[in-house]
């Protein structure tokens, strides 16, 4: 028995090492296509930070041009010329969609930009089909005046122009 012991072990030893080459030669593969698949994964990675980058800049594009002016500060959405988010104001002069400042006075009797006290009876519908709020208090500042500009028509249409003219206000 001891003859075929020799004989057996270096036979055992040969299928040993070639197995652990062919293990080897399997890992290296391995190891080959997760470096593939981890340079395209960092690939898509930094393609998707781009689209997500470009998605930013194209809405923060589209907040520019639905700014303040002419979204309801409770949703931010643009206002309606007529129906449940029709353009109303408040006592204090802020804007909303109807249907979200009622809403709002609901659970809380307040205005929801200026915290003033208020009530439905508050509520003012603003018959426009455009308003424009111009931002020029930087210039106005020197002399103390803030200049609101709005295009604003009459619900019903009157030959009386004064009434299509923009309103200058002062604070």
């Amino acid at each position: 028995m001891g003859a075929k012991n020799s004989v057996e072990q270096p036979q055992q030893l040969e299928e040993a090492v070639r197995e652990c080459e062919d293990l080897k030669t399997a890992l290296g593969s391995l190891e080959k296509e997760h470096a593939e698949v981890v340079g395209q994964l960092e690939l898509q990675r930094l393609e998707l930070r781009r689209l997500e980058q470009q998605s930013q800049r194209s809405n923060e594009n589209v907040v520019s041009v639905y700014d303040e002016s002419v979204m309801c500060s409770i949703c931010y959405e643009p206002w309606a010329i007529s129906g449940n988010h029709q353009l109303v104001s408040l006592c204090c002069g802020h804007l909303f969609g109807d249907h979200c400042v009622r809403k709002a006075l609901e659970k809380c009797k307040y205005c929801p930009q200026c915290r003033r006290r208020a009530a439905m009876r508050d509520i003012r519908p603003i018959h426009a089909h455009r308003v424009c709020a111009i931002d020029n208090s930087e210039n106005q500042s020197r002399v103390g005046k803030r200049t609101l500009c709005s295009s604003i028509e009459p619900e019903n249409s009157s030959s009386d122009e004064s009434f299509k003219k923009p309103r200058l206000q002062d604070d």
